[in-house]
């Protein structure tokens, strides 16, 4: 995964715990190239590539949305929640 950043600067454990989560070969967003670009309390930016991921028709499949889309939420919810929940 790429670098995390909030507001332009490397965020610290909570962030770092995530990555490490996500980093398994075995993880489906691994698979898929999400990857975590940036993130503040009021936004978390990722990006998941066309390439790989397209229906038969050449476009974005819709599962793949599904799993940006969960995926981001998930790890914004946990950001807010903190580590110990």
């Amino acid at each position: 995964m790429s670098a995390v950043e909030e507001d332009g600067a490397t965020h610290g454990s909570a962030v770092e715990q995530l990555r490490e989560a996500l980093s398994g070969t075995e993880q489906l967003v691994v698979r898929m190239g999400l990857e975590i670009t940036a993130w503040n309390p009021d936004h978390l930016v990722g990006t998941l590539p066309v390439a790989g991921n397209r229906q038969p028709y050449g476009l974005l499949h819709g599962g793949a949305n599904a799993v940006l889309a969960e995926t981001l939420g998930s790890i914004a919810a946990a950001l807010h929640t903190g580590a110990s929940r």
